[in-house]
Parts: C-alpha cells; sequence; structure tokens
C-alpha cells in the first residue's frame, strides 16, 4: 500500500528545503516536482506501507 503526500509552497528553494526535511525525517521517496503558476511548487512524495493483518484478526474485528 501507498500513502502520497503533498509539499505546496512558494518558490523553488523552499520545495527543496521541505523536500529536504521529509527525506531525512521519514522513509519516502520523491515522485514529482511539479511548478505551478504564481510560484507555487507542488513536491509529490510517497510512502511505502506493509500490510499484513490475518484473517484471525479480521474476524475478531
Amino acid at each position: 500500500m501507498q500513502a502520497l503526500g503533498l509539499i505546496e509552497v512558494y518558490g523553488y528553494l523552499s520545495a527543496v528545503v521541505a523536500l529536504d526535511s521529509a527525506l531525512k525525517s521519514a522513509e519516502v521517496h520523491l515522485v514529482d516536482v511539479v511548478k505551478v503558476k504564481g510560484g507555487l511548487v507542488t513536491v509529490l512524495i510517497i510512502k511505502q506501507w506493509k500490510v499484513s493483518v490475518s484473517r484471525r484478526k479480521i474476524r475478531c474485528l
């Protein structure tokens, strides 16, 4: 399972700083950097999740 995260900031340098912090603090991977109008920059990151739920646990819920 994957979780998608978006970071939206003004300026490319701010986006690089935010991405650097995210990469150092969590196990995330860069997907894309999108330059939007008006100086906005969107950084897309993903996080891999391991899902292991047994049938026995599902029946108890």
